[in-house]
């Protein structure tokens, strides 16, 4: 049971473990542009002052928004390879990046192998519930290691992107809910009228056979 969870488990699914696991952060998924040293799977952007790395801090906690990605890697060959080129070390040491995190299926990468100043979080199933189907199951994130969180200084068109692609991403997410809630709501108006005109059939269908009797007397 648990190795069939373990082979269909994907980068999205990573993510939605983070995203549960980031109190206090929205994260924008496939985030970059010209003025980054890539494409991050995932930008941690702090909404709050419950944000991760604010709690735990001797100084006043808005000293410590910033911003922080996540690389997400399911592959050992994968990890191996960002490990050889530098990958991380380029995302650790952007000037507008306060922290990086790795996060990886388990058995993926130790956090001894990562760079320094890099965190390391996470994604597992937890103990498989033969009772609950694969759809139902829902990833757990934990973080082994904090990354060093920086002082940065992102640019004013950098923010401005931020910004723009926090509202789409509400924008996105209140579409989606609409359609759910239409969706249901045709559901449920097609079962009551379902229930209600297979009652309304069977009484015209008595009422017209009434009348047939009557006739023929």
């Amino acid at each position: 049971m648990g190795q069939l969870f373990e082979r269909v488990f994907d980068p999205k699914q990573v993510l939605d473990g983070v995203e549960r696991w980031a109190s206090g952060y929205e994260m924008l998924r496939e985030f970059g542009g010209q003025d980054l040293p890539g494409r991050f799977d995932g930008l941690l952007v702090p909404t709050g002052r419950d944000c991760n790395q604010a709690k735990q801090t001797d100084r006043w906690w808005w000293e410590r928004f910033g911003l922080g990605v996540v690389e997400v890697k399911v592959e050992r060959a994968d990890f191996l390879a960002a490990v050889k080129n530098g990958q991380l070390e380029k995302y650790r040491d952007f000037d507008a990046i306060a922290g990086v995190y790795l996060a990886s299926w388990r058995g993926v990468a130790k956090t001894s192998e990562l760079p320094d100043g890099v965190g390391h979080l996470i994604i597992g199933w937890g103990e498989p519930n033969p009772a609950l189907r694969y759809s139902e199951r829902v990833p757990r994130c934990v973080c082994k290691r904090k990354p060093e969180w920086r002082a940065t200084n992102p640019t004013i068109a950098l923010m401005w992107r931020i910004i723009f692609a926090l509202e789409q991403k509400h924008r996105d997410e209140q579409h989606e809910r609409q359609k759910l809630e239409w969706k249901y709501s045709e559901q449920l108006h097609s079962r009551l009228a379902e229930k209600l005109w297979k009652p309304l059939r069977r009484l015209e269908a008595e009422a017209e056979a009434a009348m047939g009797e009557k006739v023929k007397q």
